[in-house]
């Protein structure tokens, strides 16, 4: 944000903490480090992916080892804001894969190791895998480690896709910030998926905040 260091600033003269803006290079290995923390068995190779508004992170590590670090412009509030309505049309899904589908085959993936093992956080991701393991109410402790599978995911969106927000909120008690934008997120997963021959994803709970967490207590 354009005034980033001057909100920075203006926290640090309010209340006396010392605020600092994260580099891309940073948030990275914080959530990338967040998210490998809590996965059981802890896979040699991974793919770490976090979906948010504007943007997709895309994070491959080796042995624990941040290998590379990718920032797309694949968000589900951008998507949902160009191509979707409420609720979604015919031919507005095909819209928002195509545009998935593009910016993945314009980025470089060539370092991913061919066993790598798919691992998404965030907001997106742990949403379905709530939504999929039927929760009442949100269990970090479930969520975490969960595989949730492409068919699964499909089966939500032929769901969710034929809702309205207000639908989706009232069916499946979704918050309203998270309905609007979460059949976007859900094609965004599937599009991944398909992109790197996955049949399935494993769900990470942790993420940039239990990276930030790690590096306060002088563990990293």
């Amino acid at each position: 944000a354009a005034d980033g260091p001057g909100l920075m600033t203006a926290i640090t003269e309010r209340y006396g903490w010392e605020a600092i803006i994260l580099s891309g290079a940073e948030e990275a290995r914080l959530t990338a480090t967040g998210a490998l923390t809590g996965l059981e068995p802890l896979p040699p190779h991974a793919l770490i992916f976090d979906i948010g508004g504007r943007s997709t992170e895309f994070i491959s590590s080796n042995q624990r080892e941040i290998a590379k670090t990718r920032s797309l412009s694949l968000g589900v509030v951008a998507l949902t804001e160009a191509h979707l309505s409420d609720p979604a049309a015919p031919g507005e899904l095909e819209a928002v894969a195509s545009e998935v589908r593009r910016v993945l085959a314009e980025a470089d993936f060539a370092d991913v190791a061919p066993d790598a093992v798919l691992v998404g956080t965030a907001g997106t991701v742990t949403t379905v895998a709530a939504l999929l393991l039927e929760l009442k109410e949100y269990r970090p402790e479930l969520v975490n480690n969960a595989r949730i599978s492409e068919s699964a995911i499909s089966a939500l969106l032929n769901t969710l896709a034929r809702e309205t927000v207000e639908e989706r909120v009232k069916n499946h008690g979704l918050h309203p910030r998270r309905a609007d934008a979460i059949v976007a997120g859900l094609v965004e997963v599937l599009e991944i998926l398909k992109f790197f021959n996955r049949r399935e994803l494993v769900v990470s709970d942790n993420g940039l905040l239990e990276g930030v967490w790690l590096q306060a207590a002088g563990l990293l």
